[in-house]
């Protein structure tokens, strides 16, 4: 039995539609706890499974704003809490899913418009393949730069470092960036990424990057999050029709047993401390690291 064409076009958006999660109507909430009860009210919501409420920004003192992203179906019963606890708040984004589509298209646009004087395109985000290539090419042509593979994903995808020296023998300082541990934070691997062109481009030209260079190594990882972030850009593909939608823009944790680890940096300020120079060890050493960062 043949099916007509309006019921397969209707199937088309259903697998689609099926494929994205829909951020219309969600908003941010900023809120403003000034006693230690409101406060303490907050802190219970961050701590329970509560599927209604995702604290960006975590309560932890009182005077200091909490962001709380709401779906639509429970807006108004978070405000009226809000109301009953006389805690202060206003609308930090007004509509997650006008916010969504926005993003999308300014990178068209940008991809549009760009002129390709430069290797990857810095005024723009980047898919991991295209980050990848970038990375790859870079090392090919950059006597400065190497790559390593650390390890794999849960869905096999390469954590890839990327190494910045101009003698690796010589056991210089380490610099270390980690970006992208958090899927849906794009800005995180554009920073990588511009940081890493910022000092191949000047090494040689510009005197206080040739000097950065020569008195450290460089390590870089733009995207420790491979699968999370692949899953914030995910394509749907539907015979001949190629859509290129986000399966879940706001997906945070990876992608292990398909519900995701949150995963953490922890950052030590006691220098002299005994975990502060495992941790600098095991930045020196990619194997030991890559191991670790493979697990999470």
């Amino acid at each position: 039995m043949k099916i007509p064409i309006a019921m397969y076009c209707g199937l088309l958006l259903s697998i689609v539609a099926a494929a994205k999660i829909d951020y219309n109507g969600h908003v941010v909430i900023r809120a403003f706890p000034t006693t230690t009860e409101q406060l303490d009210v907050l802190k219970d919501w961050s701590t329970q499974s509560i599927s209604f409420v995702d604290f960006w920004f975590l309560p932890t003192k009182i005077g200091k704003f909490v962001d709380i992203h709401v779906s639509p179906e429970w807006y108004s019963s978070v405000v009226q809490t809000l109301k009953d606890m006389n805690i202060f708040h206003k609308i930090q984004i007004a509509d997650l899913g006008e916010m969504e589509r926005q993003e999308q298209q300014n990178i068209a646009l940008r991809r549009a418009l760009y002129n390709g004087n430069k290797a990857i395109d810095l005024e723009n985000y980047q898919t991991y393949e295209e980050v990848m290539v970038y990375l790859a090419d870079l090392a090919n042509t950059n006597a400065l730069v190497s790559t390593k593979i650390g390890g794999s994903s849960q869905e096999g995808r390469d954590i890839v470092q990327t190494i910045i020296s101009s003698d690796l023998s010589a056991n210089k300082p380490v610099l270390f960036f980690e970006c992208n541990m958090h899927a849906r934070e794009w800005i995180t691997a554009a920073t990588c990424i511009w940081i890493i062109d910022q000092i191949t481009s000047g090494y040689g030209s510009d005197s206080e990057i040739t000097a950065l260079v020569d008195q450290y190594d460089w390590k870089f990882v733009p995207i420790a999050n491979p699968d999370g972030y692949a899953y914030t850009w995910s394509n749907v593909s539907v015979a001949i029709i190629l859509l290129t939608l986000n399966n879940d823009r706001l997906w945070r944790k990876n992608r292990v047993f398909n519900g995701g680890w949150q995963l953490k940096i922890w950052v030590y300020e006691d220098s002299e401390s005994q975990r502060f120079r495992e941790i600098l060890e095991i930045l020196r050493d990619s194997e030991r690291f890559y191991e670790i960062s493979a697990r999470f």
